[in-house]
């Protein structure tokens, strides 16, 4: 039986995690024996290509915080990711983000771009959540890019976008809309993309720029 590229992949998330041990100690001595976490001066390690992903695996479990990864072109910031997922356990795949680069020109419309903004908003979230220490893996181009900014509170849902919500509580409509325009929604007859909404009468159908759906605000 021939097992699929899917299928592969699959088996071949975390199969190097066992060795991460291992490696983890080789960092600790070349950074003179400290936890990454409590050290804050910089640090040049000369490292083969082969060996850049297993390193910063191993930082990622040393260290509580965010790491940001940077690549020379996107296909290497792709080509990370991928070799991480074999040095992390499987339960940590959410651990890692990919920062994409926007795919067409300023002030484009395109489906592609969509998908982009939509995902590079979601590291932003997540790196905004007071609970996540991600590690993002990015290009120069998609760092030297803009992205929509950022409001609200972080802890909101939907952060970086939309106020908090909830059921019951009192939301001033004109404001709100004016908010939703302001932070880059577009206002559509369908919702069906992230950083759409849409009104009709005391219902407001929004897409979160950061949701994987969008949700619905009956105002009663």
């Amino acid at each position: 039986m021939n097992a699929s590229p899917d299928s592969a992949h699959v088996k071949s998330a975390g199969l190097l995690s066992a060795l991460l041990p291992d490696v983890e100690a080789a960092v600790r001595e070349a950074i003179g024996g400290a936890p990454a976490r409590t050290r804050r001066a910089p640090h040049t390690l000369g490292l083969p290509d082969g060996a850049k992903a297993a390193v910063v695996a191993s930082l990622r479990r040393l260290y509580d915080g965010p790491i940001l990864l940077i690549t020379p072109k996107p296909t290497l910031a792709r080509d990370y990711l991928e070799d991480l997922r074999a040095w992390l356990p499987p339960q940590q795949r959410d651990a890692f983000l990919l920062f994409p680069p926007r795919e067409s020109l300023p002030y484009e419309r395109t489906s592609r771009e969509s998908a982009a903004s939509h995902a590079r908003l979601r590291v932003l979230a997540a790196l905004a959540a007071s609970n996540d220490c991600p590690l993002v893996v990015a290009d120069v181009q998609a760092l030297a890019q803009r992205t929509r900014a950022a409001t609200g509170d972080a802890n909101t849902h939907a952060s970086l976008i939309l106020p908090r919500l909830q059921v019951g509580g009192r939301l001033p409509l004109a404001p709100f809309l004016a908010a939703l325009d302001s932070g880059g929604y577009r206002s559509t007859s369908v919702v069906d993309e992230p950083g759409s909404f849409a009104r009709r009468g005391g219902i407001v159908d929004v897409f979160p720029a950061t949701d994987d759906g969008p949700l619905r605000i009956e105002l009663l």
